[in-house]
């Protein structure tokens, strides 16, 4: 009977969420609560160049440090960079020059208004339901605070700094690429990347400098764009008996790797702060003991 009964509220839950990708996916994540991997604290690591095996808390942390921080350089540096991007260039808008523009007090308080309580944050960091509480206290300070950060181009290395708990995937445990990192910054960097976020992405849209096709982190459009164009232009090729063939790549550490190839020029991309994030951040490793 009762699991008759769950079987039956989650079908109505999920009917309810059927317009709603996010909903649908927090409802799955619910079902599958009891599957999630936990946090775990390994007993040794090798180190993935002498293979030389680490026991004490400060060495694993440092050694698990220098690869997660690392990694996306070595995999950047054995890929050959385009000898021209001159094609896709050509066919961008980018006659006038970016500037990134000073914040206010009002913007600020959208932002920290927007921001979800349920983020975690740095044991000894402010908390984001401290921060919505004194938002309208706080705002000036920070918009100051932003402001001169934009004018210098420096971006605080304190606000850089990430608390970092591992998920172990897969034995074994003395292996550091079988942990997969989960990074905690701090709110307030969390507030000034998003202002600019802001910007760049506002330029980026106005300029038409991304593909039609790129489903990904943008506004109003989600990866289910994706499945509903590739459906489409199969049922037009199957209409017109044309063979259809696809290919997808899963690329490793993808992110990492699209950032140090932006930071490292291979695009042509120029960094508007001094100093690139994945060059200069140190992480902490906090696991089940609390490593420092």
């Amino acid at each position: 009977m009762l699991v008759l009964s769950k079987k039956e509220y989650y079908q109505s839950q999920f009917l309810i969420a059927r317009n709603d990708s996010a909903k649908t996916w927090k409802l799955i994540n619910t079902l599958l609560a009891g599957r999630t991997k936990a946090t775990s604290t390994p007993p040794n690591i090798t180190h993935p160049l002498s293979g030389e095996c680490k026991q004490t808390p400060t060495d694993i942390a440092n050694i698990l440090n220098d690869f997660f921080v690392s990694v996306g350089k070595n995999m950047a540096s054995k890929i050959i960079p385009p000898q021209s991007n001159k094609t896709y260039m050509a066919k961008m808008n980018c006659e006038s020059s970016f500037c990134l523009h000073e914040t206010s007090a009002e913007e600020i308080m959208r932002i920290i208004d927007t921001t979800t309580e349920k983020n975690g944050t740095h044991q000894n960091d402010i908390p984001v339901k401290i921060l919505k509480l004194c938002s309208e206290i706080l705002s000036p300070f920070l918009a100051k605070l932003f402001n001169n950060c934009i004018n210098r181009s420096i971006h605080p290395q304190n606000l850089r700094c990430s608390q970092v708990t591992l998920i172990h995937k897969s034995r074994p445990e003395n292996v550091c690429t079988n942990y997969r990192p989960l990074s905690v910054l701090s709110p307030l960097n969390k507030i000034f990347e998003k202002l600019l976020y802001d910007r760049l992405y506002h330029y980026v849209e106005c300029k038409i400098m991304l593909s039609k096709h790129q489903y990904g982190f943008r506004a109003k459009v989600s990866t289910e764009f994706t499945i509903y164009d590739i459906v489409e232009c199969i049922s037009e090729n199957l209409d017109q008996k044309i063979s259809t063939c696809s290919v997808f790549l899963d690329l490793s550490k993808a992110l990492i790797l699209l950032a140090i190839l932006c930071c490292c020029g291979s695009w042509n991309i120029t960094m508007a702060f001094e100093g690139s994030h994945y060059n200069v951040l140190k992480i902490i490793y906090i696991g089940e003991n609390n490593i420092q």
